[in-house]
């Protein structure tokens, strides 16, 4: 556990993340089903108070059980975490799923926090469904969102996870 929090020192938004074009249920091989696909896979509450109270969205790349260690480095001064219960599964690899946190600042301005697993492609995936969610309600959705990647914490993983070169066996 160290040894991922030491990884989270370099942070930032990401400006140019939505490189692909919003999808609407005809452009998708989903159809009519990709709205309650990515509507079910969020609290549509919180993202209908964050379009009306205008409280922006930040999707963290960082493992959802670290923020309540890492909170304060990011200027956060206290924060709430909303109770959603995903489509619960048992899996026994990718399993973590997103955490969503109402947090305030020492000025009381509050923001929404979305931890997600670290790493490019599922960082990009959730936002990707946040961005579908809020598109579905607001025009301004693009004002909303914005995304961090810490990328030495994305390095590290094979250390503190241990997924190394060992993990990976040759089939013969």
């Amino acid at each position: 556990m160290k040894k991922a929090l030491e990884s989270i020192t370099e942070y930032g938004p990401i400006k140019d993340y939505f490189y692909y074009p919003l999808t609407r249920p005809l452009d998708h091989t989903m159809l009519s089903c990709l709205d309650k696909w990515a509507m079910d896979k969020m609290p549509l509450d919180l993202i209908k108070n964050s379009i009306l109270e205008k409280v922006p969205i930040e999707v963290h790349g960082v493992y959802p059980t670290l923020f309540e260690l890492y909170f304060k480095s990011i200027g956060i001064s206290s924060f709430i975490k909303i109770n959603f219960n995903h489509f619960i599964r048992l899996k026994k690899y990718n399993f973590i799923r997103p955490y969503f946190f109402e947090t305030w600042d020492k000025q009381g301005c509050k923001r929404i926090i979305v931890c997600v697993p670290p790493g490019k492609d599922y960082l990009f995936q959730y936002a990707g469904l946040i961005r579908h969610c809020l598109s579905l309600y607001t025009k301004d959705y693009e004002t909303l969102i914005e995304i961090y990647r810490y990328p030495n914490h994305e390095k590290k993983i094979p250390l503190w996870t241990d997924l190394t070169c060992q993990f990976i066996k040759k089939m013969t």
